[in-house]
């Protein structure tokens, strides 16, 4: 492992050691939910001190690759997520157990997921109106999600519900615990049994704004995810929007990926994974 390390280079050791971990996660020698060796040892692995494994740990972690809790080894972030699992989750809310069922998707229990939260009532943009089929204009309540594991920002997401809808429901109500399903489970709660989701994936330069609810620097380059999800009364009625959501991803710490079924056209999936697309 010491003959990795370039101390002539200009590469803080540090970054070099977190390169090596990175690969090692990577490549699957190190597997998701792995545990990684005591600091102790990485530094005599590695020939380094404490600290040098100490600032590599915390920006693998920063990155979305590792979590740590007191008193416990470091371990290696779940990297992937195929969506149309999640989504089949979310609708039964992680039941029946909540803890480790969300834990499986996200690599920490429920009751260790961060969510900050604003709610506000705002005239529909033309893209959120084009979404929801609706006026542009009309009265929507936008529901700002900041989503974080262990202080580690992952994304922000605004999700946006037609208020002729949904006033006075859970789904616009701030004081209405966030749900371990999230928005899919609330909207079954509600008895709209949601039947599609589409997503449309790009990138995005964050404003001022953007980059200081994510912890990021403004004009960074990062992950944007436009989802609607549909409901159908009846099989033989149209598929109509019920609520669109607009995600960030913090840095490059997510990268969506597809399977496209080539033999069985209209099938296949797709999945977030946790891992910097490519390191500095």
């Amino acid at each position: 492992m010491t003959d990795s390390l370039d101390r002539a280079s200009d590469r803080p050791l540090y970054k070099q050691v977190a390169d090596l971990i990175r690969a090692r996660i990577i490549s699957g020698d190190l597997p998701a939910g792995a545990s990684l060796p005591s600091e102790k040892q990485l530094a005599e692995a590695y020939s380094v001190g404490g600290t040098t494994i100490k600032d590599a740990l915390v920006l693998l972690k920063a990155e979305g690759m590792v979590l740590s809790e007191r008193g416990k080894p470091w371990w290696v972030r779940p990297i992937s997520t195929s969506m149309p699992d999640r989504y089949r989750a979310g609708k039964r809310g992680y039941q029946p157990d909540v803890e480790s069922n969300f834990a499986r998707e996200h690599g920490v229990p429920w009751s260790q997921f961060q969510l900050s939260r604003e709610y506000l009532e705002i005239a529909a943009p033309k893209r959120v109106a084009a979404a929801l089929e609706i006026p542009v204009g009309s009265e929507v309540c936008e529901r700002r999600w900041t989503h974080a594991i262990d202080g580690v920002i992952l994304r922000v997401a605004w999700s946006y519900l037609d208020m002729k809808i949904f006033t006075g429901t859970v789904m616009t109500d701030i004081d209405e615990p966030p749900w371990p399903g999230g928005t899919i489970a609330q909207l079954r709660h509600l008895g709209f049994d949601v039947k599609g989701v589409i997503e449309n994936v790009g990138v995005h330069d964050v404003n001022e704004r953007e980059a200081a609810l994510l912890g990021i620097q403004a004009g960074t380059t990062v992950l944007e995810r436009w989802r609607t999800q549909y409901v159908q009364a009846q099989p033989d009625t149209p598929a109509r929007p019920v609520e669109c959501a607009r995600h960030l991803f913090a840095k490059r710490t997510a990268l969506l990926g597809y399977e496209v079924g080539v033999d069985n056209p209209g099938r296949g999936r797709s999945w977030v994974t946790w891992r910097e697309v490519a390191p500095d």
